[in-house]
């Protein structure tokens, strides 16, 4: 597989914390591609690094054969990279279906020659929320809002889609099917997936590959079962006398 996004030498600071430091790391195309690391590793910092919500002080960020550095975050879902976030963020005081019509005035939603409404419902049925396409937005289960927003990346037709916590304030019973409509779009579409999670049983489930950070440093990147054996990402998680007692 070639790569489709190309990270060398990501670094960003904030005054004197470094918050990421020489990332490099590729996502192949078709490839479901985890970022592990603890709280305040700098994970949601390098999301916003590849989407241009701040920009790098070092370092290139190269998608689909494109240099990204300096794009706004419009600019660079219009080039096939599109994202969720954290918290869910809908449009109050519109429905279901017009939030995901928004995203389906993008160029790239425009560009499938799709009339937004119907193009916006499709994505809707997508991600099972056909049913509640006429609801405001704001009355969505949390569970919902997620579908929700996965379904508006999903109108401006990207190449790549990272998910920033998806399971996030989700009870056990709305993570399966969520789980299960991430490899759904994953198979059916051939959609590249970079994801941030920190439920780590249904993390490694999902994933092919994982890039594990520490205080936005790189510390290991493989294999899901090997990487969660990896000594320094046991010590970030647990702790280094745990850790040599887990690897003794």
């Amino acid at each position: 597989m070639t790569a489709l996004l190309d990270i060398q030498g990501l670094t960003k600071r904030f005054g004197g914390l470094t918050a990421v430091q020489d990332m490099a790391f590729c996502v192949a195309r078709g490839e479901i591609l985890g970022i592990l690391g603890p709280n305040g590793a700098g994970k949601t910092t390098l999301f916003n690094l590849l989407t241009g919500f701040i920009r790098p002080d070092a370092g290139r960020v190269v998608f689909n054969g494109q240099d990204l550095a300096g794009r706004t975050p419009a600019q660079v879902v219009n080039q096939g990279l599109a994202r969720t976030f954290q918290l869910c963020r809908p449009f109050v005081g519109m429905s279901v279906v017009e939030n995901a019509m928004v995203a389906c005035y993008s160029p790239r939603g425009r560009a499938t020659g799709e009339a937004p409404r119907e193009r916006a419902l499709r994505m809707l049925d997508d991600v099972g929320l056909a049913h509640k396409a006429e609801t405001p937005a704001e009355l969505l289960s949390y569970g919902d809002q997620r579908r929700l927003e996965i379904a508006r990346a999903l109108a401006t037709d990207p190449l790549l889609l990272l998910l920033d916590e998806p399971f996030a304030g989700l009870g056990a019973s709305e993570i399966e099917p969520l789980s299960a409509l991430i490899r759904r779009l994953h198979a059916e579409r051939g959609l590249s997936i970079l994801i941030i999670e920190h439920k780590l049983r249904e993390f490694m489930q999902l994933v092919q590959r994982v890039v594990a950070i520490d205080f936005g440093e790189l510390i290991a990147i493989g294999d899901a079962q090997d990487i969660v054996r990896h000594p320094k990402v046991v010590e970030a998680y647990i702790g280094k006398t745990e850790a040599d007692l887990a690897t003794a």
